[in-house]
């Protein structure tokens, strides 16, 4: 039975395996996931995997972390509206809490968020300067701590505060974690720029261009390089043009030619200046490079200007008109896909929870039918060792049924079967054997029922203010010997163990004559051994005839 069982349990487990299995792959593996095809650049399969398959309101705290953060960086490699990341203040916060690795990510992608938000000055540098000092006090050394220093910086610049932009660049120049120390000097040059000091622009802005083309930084050599020769080109456009000269022999393949045009219009020379005006507009066609259209066509008018012709804006404000009608298009765009992105999420938490509610209700049908044929399996289990042990009482009544009938030499002279007779005879159970000879084990089947079922008490018929004198007869004053040994330390039923024990009763006859578990009369066995001081395994019936 106990197999039958164990097999309920092992069909109970894998059901609840299977139904498990039959659920889409688990929410810490879909984020695992999505963060290696981020990390792979694949955004597409990322965003299915975020946008259409994750239910955010469904998500542990630690995976809400996740999932914050990761949307968030999607959207920011994708180049897509931040607006409705929110959740990456979510993901800070956790980060926080938690002491997380990924908290500095979690920062930089909640200062881009900031970007797109109505954050205050205030609230924006609070953000990156508590952002800088945890990256300082980890000793982190990944790259974190630039980007933030850098944000900091260039978020100073934008909004004029350039005193500011330059005290944490140089505090990022001397910080021992944050490399990449060009960068710091860059944009200490444009702010000094800001500032109208052209000494200490000029000297930091020329030392990171020449470093930078020292050690081969490649795009950002040419970054620094052409914002160098835009500032020389008002203080000294010679000079510009000659480095834009050495650059362009410096990395072939690459030309300037937009860069040109402002040196030559400061110099006079109006034909040089139209000529890589005019080649600066053939090489940007078609580029998408709005700030180049835009300063080639206020190049154009300012050049009109000086040759005398009348200044014509009007295709300056086209362009900027355009500019501006994409970008409403692309906002109602983004706007409308937020809309149908929602929508979808709807339906697909709709879906998620009819799935859950599935899943769970044949979890429920399944741990029902399993605690049904286990309830089964111990109904069954039980009456099987009830009738086994009222099986084994029915034998024991025959056999103390074959010995108390059981003919002797001497009938007169009471013995040991005589006082089981007697016993018997009291308890009714050899009358009812006389009575219905045909029916023996029917009969007294039904007797120890009721008797078990304590309709028939054991007491109301046993009679053992007659028993005692028997058994004194019998075997020698045992009765009166047990009395003067327990002094009044053992209790009535106690006494009987005794008496029947003395009689030659077993343990399982005790229990069928008495009704008593066969657990029961070991324990009192103990607790007469130890009133009566005796050692646990010695025989109670030798040591009070002992005494």
């Amino acid at each position: 039975m106990g197999g039958m069982t164990r097999g309920f349990v092992y069909i109970f487990i894998i059901g609840v395996a299977l139904l498990l299995a039959c659920g889409k792959q688990s929410t810490r593996e879909g984020l695992a996931e999505a963060e290696r095809l981020l990390r792979a650049g694949r955004y597409d399969s990322a965003a299915w995997i975020l946008e259409e398959r994750m239910m955010p309101s469904l998500l542990t705290d630690s995976d809400r972390a996740d999932y914050g953060l990761l949307l968030t960086w999607l959207h920011t490699g994708q180049r897509r509206s931040l607006v409705n990341d929110s959740l990456i203040v979510y993901s800070v916060d956790y980060y926080k809490r938690h002491a997380s690795e990924r908290l500095l990510l979690a920062y930089k992608l909640k200062d881009a968020y900031s970007d797109y938000t109505s954050a205050g000055v205030e609230e924006r540098t609070a953000l990156l300067r508590e952002a800088i000092d945890t990256a300082s006090a980890r000793g982190d050394t990944s790259g974190h701590i630039i980007d933030l220093y850098q944000s900091l910086v260039t978020y100073y610049l934008n909004k004029g505060r350039y005193t500011e932009a330059i005290a944490v660049a140089k505090e990022w120049e001397t910080s021992p974690f944050a490399g990449f120390k060009e960068e710091a000097r860059y944009l200490m040059g444009l702010s000094y720029g800001r500032l109208s000091r052209i000494d200490s622009a000029d000297y930091y802005l020329r030392m990171v261009a020449d470093s930078a083309e020292r050690k081969d930084m490649g795009a950002f050599a040419i970054h620094s390089g052409r914002n160098y020769v835009d500032f020389l080109a008002t203080s000294d456009p010679r000079a510009a043009i000659e480095r834009l000269r050495a650059m362009e022999a410096r990395f072939p393949g690459w030309r300037f030619p937009g860069s040109y045009v402002l040196p030559w219009l400061n110099l006079g020379v109006l034909d040089s200046a139209r000529k890589y005006l005019e080649e600066d507009k053939t090489s940007i066609a078609g580029s998408g490079d709005l700030a180049s259209h835009a300063l080639n066509l206020a190049y154009q008018i300012v050049l009109d200007v000086k040759e005398g012709k009348p200044a014509n804006a009007s295709p300056l404000g086209r362009y900027c008109d355009s500019v501006y009608m994409a970008t409403v298009r692309l906002e109602r765009t983004e706007r409308e896909r937020l809309f149908a992105q929602n929508r979808l999420r709807e339906e697909n938490l709709r879906l998620e929870m009819r799935r859950q509610r599935t899943v769970s209700t044949l979890l429920i049908v399944s741990l029902s039918f399993a605690l049904l044929m286990g309830a089964v399996v111990l109904y069954v289990r039980n009456r099987r060792n009830r009738l086994i042990e009222m099986e084994e009482r029915l034998e024991a009544l025959r056999q103390l049924l074959e010995e108390a009938t059981r003919s002797s030499a001497e009938a007169s002279k009471p013995d040991s079967a005589f006082f089981r007779k007697v016993l018997l005879r009291q308890l009714g159970i050899i009358r009812l054997v006389a009575a219905t000879p045909t029916q023996q084990n029917k009969e007294l089947l039904q007797r120890m029922t009721r008797i078990t079922n304590e309709d028939v008490p054991v007491d109301s018929l046993l009679v053992w203010d007659d028993l005692y004198p028997i058994v004194d007869a019998v075997y020698d004053r045992f009765h009166e010997r047990l009395l003067r040994l327990a002094a009044g330390r053992l209790s009535e039923k106690e006494i009987q163990l005794c008496c029947l024990l003395c009689a030659g009763f077993s343990t399982k006859e005790i229990s069928v004559v008495t009704q008593q578990s066969v657990r029961t009369i070991y324990q009192r066995k103990t607790d007469i051994r130890h009133k009566l001081g005796m050692d646990e395994k010695e025989d109670i019936v030798a040591f009070i005839q002992r005494v």
